[in-house]
């Protein structure tokens, strides 16, 4: 008796988990986007989708407002412009980050982390700088220095 419930219960567990599969399997990246977005627009009707790249400044216009009157003269800039000079400062080989980083080292941050199948592991902007400074006779910078690679990062 025991083992007719056992059996019987793993065949039900198998025939949701083949029923399940089938579902999942016609599901898309594409798909589950638009899923999402058209939850979110039903939830939060007020809120545009593009909105959201400001996270929860989306939901209070108070705080957005204060987030766009800084942006207008951010108090980072200086920053910014030392980590640019860093970045077009050439190694001692002459050589740049431009050249040893996808895309000449162009808006690439938004594709890391990212998993580096040739190594077999997650890598790191700052994993890519540093194997860009290495590889080009450099020291690596520590990740957690702000005034090498947190300016470089900025």
């Amino acid at each position: 008796m025991k083992k007719q419930m056992i059996g019987k219960l793993l065949l039900g567990m198998a025939g949701l988990g083949i029923a399940l599969g089938a579902v999942t399997a016609h599901a898309s990246p594409e798909g589950d986007r638009q899923e999402l977005a058209k939850y979110y627009t039903s939830k939060y009707p007020n809120i545009k989708l593009e909105d959201y790249v400001y996270g929860a400044l989306a939901f209070d216009a108070d705080s957005k407002s204060q987030y766009d009157a800084i942006m207008e003269f951010p108090p980072f800039e200086s920053e910014v412009e030392k980590g640019r000079k860093m970045w077009e400062t050439p190694f001692k080989n002459g050589k740049t980050y431009a050249s040893c980083l996808p895309n000449g080292g162009n808006q690439i941050a938004g594709n890391y982390p990212m998993f580096d199948e040739a190594k077999g592991k997650v890598v790191t902007l700052q994993d890519a700088i540093n194997n860009c400074r290495t590889a080009n006779g450099e020291e690596a910078y520590k990740l957690n220095d702000m005034k090498t690679m947190g300016v470089l990062t900025s």
